[in-house]
Protein backbone atom coordinates (compact mmCIF):
# COMPACT_ATOMS: atom_id res chain seq x y z
CA UNK A 1 0.00 0.00 0.00
CA UNK A 2 1.43 3.40 -1.01
CA UNK A 3 -0.16 6.83 -0.53
CA UNK A 4 1.21 10.07 -2.05
CA UNK A 5 0.76 13.76 -1.53
CA UNK A 6 2.84 16.49 -3.21
CA UNK A 7 5.69 17.36 -2.57
CA UNK A 8 6.29 14.50 -0.12
CA UNK A 9 5.29 10.85 -0.19
CA UNK A 10 4.77 8.13 2.40
CA UNK A 11 5.36 4.50 1.61
CA UNK A 12 4.03 1.59 3.73
CA UNK A 13 6.02 -1.63 3.39
CA UNK A 14 4.77 -5.06 4.53
CA UNK A 15 7.01 -8.07 5.22
CA UNK A 16 6.04 -11.53 6.47
CA UNK A 17 7.61 -13.02 9.66
CA UNK A 18 7.34 -16.52 11.06
CA UNK A 19 5.80 -15.54 14.40
CA UNK A 20 4.08 -12.35 13.23
CA UNK A 21 1.67 -12.29 10.36
CA UNK A 22 2.84 -8.82 9.16
CA UNK A 23 5.25 -6.06 10.15
CA UNK A 24 4.78 -2.63 8.70
CA UNK A 25 7.44 0.04 8.27
CA UNK A 26 6.87 3.64 7.18
CA UNK A 27 9.41 5.28 4.90
CA UNK A 28 9.32 9.06 4.39
CA UNK A 29 11.04 10.73 1.44
CA UNK A 30 11.05 14.18 -0.17
CA UNK A 31 10.33 14.99 -3.79
CA UNK A 32 13.38 15.91 -5.88
CA UNK A 33 11.40 18.56 -7.77
CA UNK A 34 10.86 22.02 -6.34
CA UNK A 35 8.49 24.16 -8.46
CA UNK A 36 9.94 27.41 -9.88
CA UNK A 37 9.48 30.65 -7.96
CA UNK A 38 10.11 34.02 -9.65
CA UNK A 39 10.42 37.49 -8.09
CA UNK A 40 11.24 40.60 -10.12
CA UNK A 41 12.29 44.12 -9.08
CA UNK A 42 9.43 46.62 -8.62
CA UNK A 43 7.91 49.17 -11.00
CA UNK A 44 10.39 51.86 -12.07
CA UNK A 45 10.27 55.33 -13.65
CA UNK A 46 13.47 56.80 -15.16
CA UNK A 47 14.49 59.70 -17.38
CA UNK A 48 15.44 59.21 -21.01
CA UNK A 49 19.14 58.33 -21.34
CA UNK A 50 19.38 56.61 -17.93
CA UNK A 51 20.96 53.18 -17.45
CA UNK A 52 18.40 50.58 -16.29
CA UNK A 53 18.85 47.17 -14.68
CA UNK A 54 15.83 44.93 -14.13
CA UNK A 55 16.67 41.94 -11.95
CA UNK A 56 14.84 38.69 -11.38
CA UNK A 57 15.35 36.06 -8.66
CA UNK A 58 14.59 32.51 -9.84
CA UNK A 59 14.48 29.46 -7.59
CA UNK A 60 13.58 25.84 -8.26
CA UNK A 61 14.99 22.33 -8.53
CA UNK A 62 16.09 21.35 -11.09
CA UNK A 63 17.22 24.75 -12.34
CA UNK A 64 14.29 26.24 -14.31
CA UNK A 65 14.55 27.56 -17.86
CA UNK A 66 14.07 31.34 -17.78
CA UNK A 67 13.01 33.83 -20.46
CA UNK A 68 12.30 37.57 -20.51
CA UNK A 69 9.28 39.16 -22.21
CA UNK A 70 8.35 42.77 -22.95
CA UNK A 71 4.65 43.49 -23.47
CA UNK A 72 4.03 39.76 -23.99
CA UNK A 73 6.73 39.28 -26.67
CA UNK A 74 9.95 37.32 -26.17
CA UNK A 75 12.74 39.80 -25.45
CA UNK A 76 16.13 39.61 -27.11
CA UNK A 77 18.91 42.09 -27.79
CA UNK A 78 19.27 42.83 -31.48
CA UNK A 79 21.84 45.62 -31.13
CA UNK A 80 24.31 47.13 -28.67
CA UNK A 81 21.63 48.96 -26.59
CA UNK A 82 21.79 46.48 -23.74
CA UNK A 83 22.26 42.93 -22.47
CA UNK A 84 20.02 40.08 -21.34
CA UNK A 85 21.06 37.27 -19.01
CA UNK A 86 19.01 34.64 -17.21
CA UNK A 87 18.33 36.98 -14.27
CA UNK A 88 19.08 40.50 -15.54
CA UNK A 89 18.00 42.90 -18.31
CA UNK A 90 20.26 45.95 -18.74
CA UNK A 91 19.46 48.90 -21.01
CA UNK A 92 22.45 51.22 -21.48
CA UNK A 93 20.52 54.36 -22.57
CA UNK A 94 16.78 54.21 -21.99
CA UNK A 95 14.42 55.54 -24.65
CA UNK A 96 10.67 56.17 -24.35
CA UNK A 97 10.12 53.11 -26.59
CA UNK A 98 11.64 50.97 -23.80
CA UNK A 99 8.59 51.73 -21.63
CA UNK A 100 6.31 48.75 -21.04
CA UNK A 101 5.68 45.64 -18.96
CA UNK A 102 8.72 43.40 -18.46
CA UNK A 103 8.08 39.81 -17.39
CA UNK A 104 10.40 37.04 -16.22
CA UNK A 105 9.06 33.50 -16.78
CA UNK A 106 10.54 30.27 -15.41
CA UNK A 107 9.50 26.72 -16.26
CA UNK A 108 10.52 23.11 -15.65
CA UNK A 109 8.86 19.68 -15.25
CA UNK A 110 7.20 20.42 -11.89
CA UNK A 111 5.63 23.74 -12.84
CA UNK A 112 6.01 27.33 -13.97
CA UNK A 113 5.96 30.82 -12.47
CA UNK A 114 6.17 34.42 -13.66
CA UNK A 115 6.46 37.92 -12.27
CA UNK A 116 6.34 41.31 -13.98
CA UNK A 117 7.10 45.00 -13.51
CA UNK A 118 6.29 48.19 -15.39
CA UNK A 119 9.04 50.46 -16.72
CA UNK A 120 8.23 54.08 -17.60
CA UNK A 121 10.85 56.14 -19.46
CA UNK A 122 10.12 59.88 -19.30
CA UNK A 123 10.92 61.79 -22.49
CA UNK A 124 13.65 64.40 -22.16
CA UNK A 125 12.41 67.97 -22.32
CA UNK A 126 14.47 70.19 -24.60
CA UNK A 127 14.92 73.92 -24.07
CA UNK A 128 13.99 75.88 -27.21
CA UNK A 129 16.99 77.48 -28.94
CA UNK A 130 15.59 81.02 -28.92
CA UNK A 131 15.41 81.05 -25.11
CA UNK A 132 18.95 79.70 -24.87
CA UNK A 133 20.25 82.37 -27.27
CA UNK A 134 18.39 85.10 -25.39
CA UNK A 135 20.42 84.37 -22.26
CA UNK A 136 23.78 84.78 -24.00
CA UNK A 137 23.25 87.28 -26.82
CA UNK A 138 20.71 89.79 -25.43
CA UNK A 139 18.65 90.52 -28.55
CA UNK A 140 17.54 94.10 -29.23
CA UNK A 141 13.90 93.02 -29.58
CA UNK A 142 11.85 92.25 -26.48
CA UNK A 143 11.46 88.55 -25.64
CA UNK A 144 7.78 88.45 -26.65
CA UNK A 145 8.80 89.14 -30.29
CA UNK A 146 10.99 86.02 -30.29
CA UNK A 147 8.33 83.59 -29.10
CA UNK A 148 6.95 81.25 -31.73
CA UNK A 149 3.24 80.42 -31.40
Amino acid sequence: MVSYYFPEAWCKVFSPRSSVSRISTYVHFHSLLDPPRVRISGDTTVNEGARISISCTIRGTPRPIANWYKDGKLLYVSNSRGTITRTLVTIIKAEPSDSGTYECRAVHDSGRDRDSMTLTVLQRKYCPVFLFLNIFFKPKLPLNHLLVY
